[in-house]
């Protein structure tokens, strides 16, 4: 199954995904009078609840209602909101591809390493990157996400599979000047990168287009993992490579930290990225990241707009 979370007259729902169309649920449980209160129409209780939840939603679907088909349209039409669940920990590893870490000239970590983003930083597929006005080096990455669905603390790399929801893509958007503090080289040497304002500008993490479930993809080994701009192939890689896999990252991460519902792991990106050469985005380009399986994500550059609310 795919989650999906759509935008309506009514505000942002829960969708299905299946057969090349999107399904706004709570509106096929209203036709059917069900109402839309039910604890299953809210995405992370669908992802706590497992196979539980699933098997809800699938019964739903498959029960035939004269009024479902208005509650439905092609994917290619579905106004697609981020499938994301709101105040969930998005937590993002360091550079986890040893040729990513080559063209940044940075030695991948002996542990896993991870910063954080902000939920002001989620915006959906055809969403709109914004080229902030305080960073002249805007880049890209495309990543595998694991989207939470068992909560767990101190979960061992062995049990990790159980705690995981499903997968989808990530753009862990960069602004490089910020992050290394160009403007201020000593902060670096006291303090590190700048990890808040390099990662987490307002539209800095692009997420979606759905959550694919682990009823239809358990591990996500072997995927293609790959980044276009301006249809140009840049990113070219394989999940196969990554130095820490989802359970490690997992392990490592849940030590002391409850992982809840909805929560995101990030698990880095290939080779190919904007800082190999300082092919930065631009005003005007357009941002394609696709994981093998899991969909595209499609955003547009614009520039910033200065507002200040």
């Amino acid at each position: 199954m795919k989650l999906a979370m759509l935008r309506t007259d009514s505000g942002t729902r829960l969708g299905t995904i299946a057969d090349g169309r999107a399904v706004d649920v709570a509106g096929v449980a209203g036709a059917m009078g069900l109402g839309d209160r039910h604890d299953f129409l809210d995405l992370k209780a669908v992802l706590g609840a497992g196979e539980q939840g699933r098997d809800w939603l699938a019964g739903l679907l498959a029960t035939p209602t004269s009024e479902s088909e208005r509650f439905s349209v092609a994917i290619d039409d579905a106004p697609l909101a981020a499938p994301y669940v709101s105040g969930a920990k998005i937590l993002c590893h360091v550079v986890n591809y040893a040729a990513h870490g080559a063209e940044a000239a940075v030695a991948p970590p002996e542990q896993p390493f991870f910063f954080l983003k902000p939920g002001s930083s989620v915006i959906g597929p055809r969403d709109h990157l914004v080229a902030h006005r305080w960073s002249t080096q805007m880049d890209y990455e495309v990543e595998l996400a694991v989207v939470i669905g068992r909560p767990g603390r101190d979960i061992p790399a062995e049990r990790a599979y159980e705690h995981v929801a499903g997968y989808t893509v990530l753009n862990d958007i960069s602004y490089r000047d910020l992050q290394f503090n160009r403007a201020a080289p000593n902060l670096s040497t006291k303090y590190g990168q700048n990890w808040t304002q390099g990662k987490g500008l307002d539209a800095s993490c692009p997420l979606g287009p759905w959550i694919t479930l682990t009823d239809e993809l358990a591990e996500p080994y072997p995927l293609s993992i790959r980044a276009w701009v301006d249809g140009e192939l840049r990113q070219d890689g394989t999940t196969v490579d990554q130095i820490f896999r989802v359970p490690e990252l997992i392990e490592h991460i849940s030590r002391g930290m409850t992982l809840q519902p909805g929560d995101v792991i990030a698990t880095g990106t290939p080779a190919g990225s904007g800082i190999a050469d300082g092919s930065y985005l631009k005003v005007g380009q357009t941002v394609r990241c696709k994981v093998e399986g899991l969909g595209v994500l499609l955003n547009e550059v614009i520039a910033d707009d200065g507002r200040t609310t």
